[in-house]
């Protein structure tokens, strides 16, 4: 048997250890969050898709508003043309949170469920998926009286009902 040495020395760990030192203070001068740029060892799921939002509403966001006014000033030249970027990718967060807006939205009138299929990314139905369709929430169906069927209960201090 013959010994190899595996593993890094003291002077090669500190090499790699300075290098992602640096990466770091690049992501801190340009304000850039590390998983950006592809520095993965602190980043979880939730962190990142934090960073990521974070970094669009803060970082990109400000430059992209220059731009499109600056654009829209030089090339343009008029009123009637504007340049418009499309962040809502970017800044519209998780998944999950995009389906609860949509969903809501659709239930509130909002939006149809055509245009919340639009947003992402599906095919719309057609026929009454298009319509605006606002869903009642909560009381008492079309047609019912007013009046309680029950006498009210006697309600003790606590707002329970009084156990006789």
């Amino acid at each position: 048997m013959s010994y190899e040495k595996i593993g890094v020395s003291p002077e090669d760990a500190e090499l790699l250890e300075s290098r992602r030192f640096s990466v770091e203070e690049l992501c801190r001068l340009f304000n850039v969050p590390p998983p950006i740029i592809g520095e993965w060892r602190h980043a979880t799921f939730s962190n990142t898709a934090s960073a990521s939002e974070w970094f669009g509403s803060m970082i990109l966001l400000p430059w992209v508003k220059k731009l499109e006014r600056e654009f829209s000033r030089v090339v343009f030249n008029t009123d009637d043309c504007e340049l418009v970027i499309d962040m809502a990718g970017m800044l519209r967060g998780s998944y999950q949170d995009l389906m609860t807006t949509n969903i809501a939205a659709v239930r509130a009138g909002i939006m149809s469920a055509d245009e919340a299929r639009a947003e992402i990314g599906l095919d719309p139905r057609g026929g009454e998926a298009n319509e605006l369709r606002p869903q009642a929430v909560g009381g008492r169906p079309p047609g019912q009286d007013d009046e309680p069927v029950d006498p009210p209960a006697k309600l003790n201090g606590s707002g329970r009902p009084t156990i006789q």
